[in-house]
């Protein structure tokens, strides 16, 4: 079925498409479905329609549209299916962007004065600008008609430095279809990726999710709805303002800016507020912060990948599951329920995917019992970024007696894909627990704010796509003269230890340069 299929059929039937909101739930779905290798719906789907004002409240919406737009053509895009809040060029036309990657002027709205428009050329994330709106004004500027549309290009146009700025609209990401509001995503790799700027709803494959268009036939996950009587969450407590509703809720921020620093917390505090506002927890005012140290040792993270095999098994024969050395069970009686062993084949190899970049410290190839030393005896370890056997070798296993666990001392900087490879001739490979330990490394471009010489189009091709975490679809384009360059500020010193660059086809004769050093 469709996915609106789907949804229909488990409303009438169940109670709704599921909905996944923790890890472990997701960890037992996939262990649940695990020997359907085909994608299933879930119930998170992107509302591609749910496009709203920052400015609240009746009296600036009297007698006028709230549903006026001036999209350039192809837009809204969603490219990368990040692009959630909207600017407005000098010939204006609105288009979308990510909301937190991309700093540009900014457009407030100053209630009760003669000049209503403030253009504010210093740049901003759209969170910023509407803090800063808020803040200094009224809010970010609503466009209500055409005649508003016109007086603010001529705004833009009047200033030669500002050739797009921030305006109100934002719309909603991600939402599930019985309504909850759980932040919880176990995307697969580069997803979600918008491809073709079609796909909107969200499936499940071999535990990871992947968007694709919603009228694609899958099979589909349903979840039922039990009457219960639910534990009470809140506590309640009056002070002078009312009585109000105290919750605490509980999330997780990968970063590095201090949360301490007021300049940073409350604009993360507004921008949290805003969020729970358009889930629909009504007047939200979040009154503090708290932030806990997390460790940086992730432990073992193999769990987290997705494996695969060298070669299917012969035909009438069921092909061993690759998941069998990630699934942790370490018990000796239970050999055939928790070993991968690949049927005799030249160069056998097992590869989990980690689907994110780690400095990598070690790695483990646990046997179970006494079986078959000789198919893993003089296995290679290779780790690196690509998906090949050609990485660094970490290590060779040689096999000794009573011995179960054969751990290597690796150290690599940055490692994707892990192998373990038996070379040689009619070799049959049996693995039954691999664990690798390391950090993850973070994307610190995706912080920053990318410059490019030239444009070649205005619809396209726009230097922030070099940093929108979208390696498949958007690309930086420049036009077609010498010396060309697009450059990144990253708004923070770090110590870099990888530069990874994804190209089109036609790309050659590059060169990365860091500071002034190539």
């Amino acid at each position: 079925m469709s996915w609106v299929e789907a949804q229909g059929y488990c409303r009438a039937e169940y109670g709704d498409l599921a909905t996944i909101s923790s890890e472990n739930t997701n960890s037992r779905i996939h262990n649940m479905t695990k020997d359907l290798d085909a994608a299933f719906w879930i119930g998170l789907y992107d509302d591609v329609n749910s496009w709203n004002w920052s400015l609240v409240g009746e009296q600036f919406y009297d007698g006028v549209r709230t549903d006026f737009r001036q999209w350039q053509a192809g837009q809204p895009d969603n490219a990368g299916s990040v692009e959630h809040c909207a600017s407005m060029t000098e010939d204006g036309l609105w288009r979308d962007y990510s909301c937190t990657l991309v700093k540009r002027p900014l457009i407030c709205f100053r209630d009760k004065a003669d000049d209503q428009y403030v253009l504010v050329t210093e740049t901003k994330t759209w969170f910023e600008a509407q803090s800063y709106c808020r803040q200094h004004y009224t809010d970010l500027v609503s466009v209500r008609s055409p005649a508003e549309n016109e007086e603010l290009t001529s705004r833009l146009q009047g200033n030669a430095a500002v050739q797009e700025a921030w305006i109100g609209l934002r719309r909603d990401a991600w939402k599930w279809s019985d309504g909850s509001s759980s932040s919880f995503r176990w995307w697969c790799g580069s997803q979600p990726d918008n491809e073709n700027n079609t796909q909107a709803c969200v499936n499940m494959q071999r535990g990871r999710w992947n968007d694709s268009k919603c009228e694609t036939s899958f099979n589909f996950l349903c979840q039922r709805i039990t009457e219960v009587t639910p534990a009470p969450l809140t506590e309640y407590t009056t002070i002078k303002h009312g009585p109000l509703r105290r919750t605490t809720v509980k999330m997780r921020i990968l970063t590095d800016a201090n949360l301490k620093d007021p300049t940073t917390r409350q604009p993360l505090l507004q921008q949290l507020e805003a969020e729970l506002n358009i889930q629909g927890s009504v007047n939200v005012r979040l009154l503090s912060l708290r932030t806990e140290p997390q460790p940086q040792n992730r432990g073992n993270v193999a769990p987290r990948g997705i494996a695969i095999l060298s070669e299917n098994s012969p035909s009438g024969v069921s092909p061993p599951d690759p998941y069998l050395a990630l699934d942790e069970n370490l018990m000796p009686s239970t050999f055939e329920e928790t070993c991968t062993s690949l049927p005799q084949q030249d160069d056998p190899w097992w590869q989990v995917d980690l689907m994110s970049i780690y400095h990598i410290t070690a790695v483990s190839v646990v046997s179970i019992g006494d079986c078959c030393p000789e198919q893993l005896n003089g296995a290679e370890i290779r780790i690196g970024l690509k998906n090949d056997t050609s990485n660094h070798r970490c290590g060779i296993i040689t096999v000794v007696a009573g011995q179960r666990s054969y751990k290597f001392q690796c150290e690599i900087k940055a490692g994707r894909f892990v192998h373990v490879i038996l070379p040689g001739q009619a070799k049959t490979l049996t693995v039954c627990e691999v664990q690798v330990y390391g950090t993850i490394l973070e994307n610190v471009a995706l912080r920053g704010v990318a410059f490019q010489s030239s444009l070649r189009w205005k619809t396209a091709g726009k230097a922030s796509s070099v940093i929108d975490g979208n390696r498949i679809s958007t690309c930086s384009i420049t036009k077609n003269e010498p010396s060309q360059w697009v450059k990144v500020d990253l708004l923070a010193p770090y110590n870099v230890t990888l530069i990874q660059l994804s190209f089109s086809e036609n790309s050659y004769g590059d060169e990365v340069w860091v500071d002034d050093t190539r």
